[in-house]
């Protein structure tokens, strides 16, 4: 009852009065000349609109679909940061209290490629790499309306034209580069080619994705010392790490197959062997998932340890003035300082214990073409004696 009243009095009031309204209408214009260098285009809106005689407008809103929305006169001026379709609001209000709004819809089109960068992320706003690593940036998609240029300004003085864009850091520092990129635009039936910028920081409205800050620094360095560097399967071997640790903690590799995580503070570790080899041992830096920097910002380094099954009597040939020249050797040594008719056996074994076959002659030059380069262990016997030493072929 009450709506049906409200309308009836509306009626009424519209017969004995003359209702107000408003005959809404803006315009767009375009200006270029503000477009060929930064591609952003500035356009002026003008508020054609009009009242009933004994109205007036008391409000205008103008809504510019790009997120700014101003409180303005019949002329106003805007420029957009980016391109794409824009709906532009005009929202009057009129002392009588009559409201009313029209939308046009614009369109730029112009540079605006996808990017990425292959770097580790350390933020939001910044990349984390070390000194001798290579940052690289991916042109991913674009639309350009002809074949787009493009240049990247590095920010150490060096730029590129063109895709690929890779480029090594000489110097550690913080490093802003710039990805220019130049390409045609329609604006309506007008094309103009423009020159834009990425990241846009003109504006607050900026670009994205942006470039971001590349961190160089140096990369870490670590010493890792063992004690001792040749032991038998019975003996430990002790190990220490020192230098620059930032990581969160350290991976042991003793190359047997065994790994140990430790803390970044536990630098001192013991590992003892169970088979006679060469083993490399690495200590690497490891850093947590959400921080994984590049590989030369990790810390590593290694060292060889070399385990046999007795060094009880293994380098005795001092004992009977024997030597072994060259050693290490390539394809063939010779025993030195014994008489051929002292000498009833030779033997050699591969580091697992096993006799290998091999060809000596009268003046006690031993052949191990066939075999290839590691370390063994060469037995000399005679009648009541008998040597042993570590030879390597390399």
């Amino acid at each position: 009852m009450l709506k049906s009243a409200g309308i009836l009095f509306i009626l009424i009031h519209c017969l004995t009065q003359k209702c107000a309204a408003i005959d809404i209408y803006f315009t767009i214009d375009v200006d270029t000349s503000t477009w060929r260098n930064t591609c952003h285009p500035r356009i002026e809106v003008s508020d054609l609109s009009n009242v009933d005689v004994g109205d007036s407008i008391i409000s205008r809103t103008w809504d510019f679909g790009d997120g700014y929305v101003v409180e303005g006169d019949n002329n106003m001026q805007h420029s957009y940061f980016r391109n794409g379709y824009f709906k532009v609001k005009l929202k009057i209000i009129t002392s009588s209290g009559v409201k009313d709004s029209l939308i046009k819809q614009i369109f730029f089109s112009g540079p605006n490629p996808e990017y990425n960068v292959r770097l580790f992320e350390v933020s939001k706003d910044s990349f984390l790499m070390c000194y001798g690593d290579t940052v690289v940036i991916d042109i991913v998609k674009n639309k350009p309306t002809i074949e787009a240029e493009y240049r990247i300004l590095w920010g150490d003085n060096w730029y590129k034209f063109d895709p690929p864009f890779v480029h090594v850091y000489e110097k550690t520092g913080v490093y802003y580069p710039v990805l220019e990129m130049t390409d045609e635009t329609l604006i309506g039936d007008v094309t103009i080619r423009c020159r834009a910028y990425f990241p846009d920081t003109s504006h607050h409205y900026g670009l994205s994705p942006n470039l971001k800050a590349i961190n160089v620094q140096e990369s870490p360095r670590i010493e890792i010392t063992a004690n001792p560097t040749l032991a038998d399967i019975n003996t430990p071997v002790s190990l220490s790490v020192t230098g620059q640790i930032a990581a969160d903690s350290l991976v042991w590799n003793f190359d047997d197959g065994f790994i140990l995580t430790s803390s970044n503070v536990d630098t001192f570790v013991i590992h003892q062997y169970k088979i006679p080899g060469i083993y490399n041992v690495i200590i690497t830096g490891k850093y947590a998932d959400n921080k994984m920097p590049s590989l030369n910002c990790l810390a590593v380094d290694s060292i060889k340890i070399t385990v046999v099954r007795d060094l009880v009597d293994i380098e005795d040939f001092a004992t009977h003035q024997i030597c072994v020249l060259p050693n290490p050797f390539i394809s063939t040594f010779r025993l030195v300082g014994v008489s051929p008719s002292r000498v009833e056996h030779v033997r050699l074994y591969n580091i697992f214990g096993v006799e290998l076959p091999i060809i000596f002659n009268q003046n006690l030059e031993i052949n191990t073409f066939n075999l290839i380069d590691g370390m063994y262990y060469l037995e000399v016997s005679g009648i009541n004696w008998s040597s042993k030493k570590i030879v390597f072929k390399h």
